[in-house]
């Protein structure tokens, strides 16, 4: 005989017990609908619908070549598909279509490698470049600095054989030489710095350049050199003045011995045809007194003393 338990039993349960059955089927039911859902979302992607294929081609025409390229992947990798970068190329361009944002990442684009071992023979040799440059140009302004010196030495023993010490020229020419011992010190010109007691030698240098450029522009010396330029001056124009006059002299006397010779010329040749004049005037006198005589003009001894005068006078001989 079985004994009966008081209270309920465990089949209907206690309430709290009922309560969790109840929000456990609940819970199922809500999860079936939810995964249902999914599973028609995932349809509809899919399988589009007739009108939103249309207006996807529209949009590409090559949407029937993507769609047969991702059939060819699947049928070629049924599990693995979906992981590789031509699927995800083919359902971005298949999305874009459709007007889907979703995206799959294609990976990083494919760059050309470079070989390290190129760039830093690359690098290696730019730096081989620039150093190169570097020492050609200063041996260029070396070798300016150098000439500057030798042309300014040069210049000044001329001018001190020509012009002398106390010329400006001369100055301004030591002026020149210090300047260029200094550049030629410093490096001036892209050369190299005096190494050997640089920093004493330099300002030993410029100490003579001041002194030089002193001398040059100090108004003694430029007195001095302006009155040397001004009698040299004024000597030159009084031999301009000299030689002016004494061509104006001689121009002078040129025209009055000219014109004295000419007056004498003149003289003569009149004194002569003067007398050549008188010689041929008697003879013209006798031929009007015979041609008056032969026209009976003329009567008497008068016209016996011209019939019987010759026509022309003869010159009497000197013995």
């Amino acid at each position: 005989m079985a004994f009966k338990l008081p209270g309920k039993s465990m089949i209907s349960g206690s309430a709290p017990h009922r309560s969790a059955l109840k929000m456990k089927k609940e819970s199922m039911a809500k999860m079936k609908t939810m995964a249902k859902m999914k599973k028609e979302s995932m349809a509809k992607m899919k399988s589009p619908i007739k009108g939103a294929y249309e207006d996807a081609l529209k949009k590409d025409a090559n949407l029937p070549k993507y769609i047969e390229q991702r059939r060819a992947l699947k049928k070629a990798n049924p599990d693995g598909y979906k992981t590789s970068k031509e699927y995800a190329k083919i359902q971005n361009k298949i999305n874009a279509a459709y007007g889907v944002s979703k995206r799959y990442d294609e990976g990083p684009s494919e760059t050309p490698k470079i070989d390290k071992s190129i760039e830093k023979v690359q690098k290696k040799g730019g730096e081989k470049i620039s150093k190169t440059i570097s020492k050609a140009q200063k041996k260029i302004g070396e070798i300016s600095e150098n000439v500057d010196r030798k042309v300014t030495r040069k210049d000044l023993k001329r001018i001190k054989k020509t012009s002398g010490k106390e010329s400006q020229e001369f100055k301004d020419a030591k002026v020149q030489r210090e300047r260029a011992r200094l550049t030629d010190l410093e490096g001036g010109k892209g050369g190299k710095k005096a190494v050997l007691l640089g920093n004493l030698r330099r300002r030993l240098s410029r100490k003579r350049l001041e002194k030089a450029e002193d001398k040059a522009n100090s108004p003694a010396t430029m007195k001095k050199e302006s009155m040397a330029k001004m009698k040299k001056d004024g000597a030159m124009k009084m031999k301009k003045e000299s030689m002016a006059k004494m061509k104006k002299e001689g121009a002078m006397k040129m025209k009055k011995e000219s014109a004295m010779k000419m007056k004498k010329k003149g003289a003569m040749k009149m004194k002569k045809e003067g007398a050549m004049k008188m010689k041929k005037a008697p003879n013209k006198f006798n031929a009007k007194l015979k041609a008056a005589s032969a026209a009976g003009k003329l009567s008497g001894k008068f016209k016996e003393a011209v019939d019987a005068a010759p026509v022309k006078m003869k010159k009497k001989m000197k013995k």
